[in-house]
């Protein structure tokens, strides 16, 4: 899932965005499967992602 997750991190940027929509802005989103969730544009979460082990889950950054 990571080299989707870096395409489409690369792909949102608001510079790109801008282009279809005059002062887009972006907001916190989050991308998951069934064992992680990458946190986005989130202030509490900047650059991290959630993965689930044995039932518990934990917070990383890259």
């Amino acid at each position: 899932m990571f080299q989707f997750v870096d395409r489409i991190e690369n792909d949102l940027t608001p510079t790109k965005l801008n282009t279809y929509w005059l002062g887009f802005e972006m907001v916190a989103y989050a991308i998951y499967d069934k064992n992680t969730v990458h946190i986005f544009n989130h202030p509490k979460f900047e650059n991290s992602y959630v993965k689930k082990k044995n039932g518990v889950f934990y917070l990383f950054t890259q």
